[in-house]
């Protein structure tokens, strides 16, 4: 039998919230590298999964290798704004 997950429905909404907002703060400055043309914004939780695909299909197409887009992009965002993509440095908490 398979163990149930231990993460709720409630948290895989607000991982994705974050994960949406953190491509929204940071297109700008993405889409200097990537074509973002194709992603669509939406505000209502279903449709934030699309958004959120949308933005990781844009990236694993960039520059880099397919295994390495979505790493790539991550640290290119930090060297290009001296912040982080995700989550909250250390010293900010």
């Amino acid at each position: 039998m398979p163990m149930e997950s231990r993460v709720s429905a409630w948290q895989l909404g607000r991982w994705l919230i974050a994960l949406r907002w953190a491509f929204r703060s940071a297109h700008s400055e993405l889409a200097a590298r990537y074509d973002f043309s194709t992603v669509r914004f939406h505000s209502r939780l279903p449709a934030i999964l699309d958004e959120v695909f949308d933005y990781f299909a844009a990236v694993s197409r960039g520059p880099p290798g397919k295994g390495e887009a979505v790493v790539a992009c991550v640290r290119e965002y930090g060297e290009m704004t001296g912040r982080f993509l995700l989550g909250v440095p250390s010293q900010g908490r």
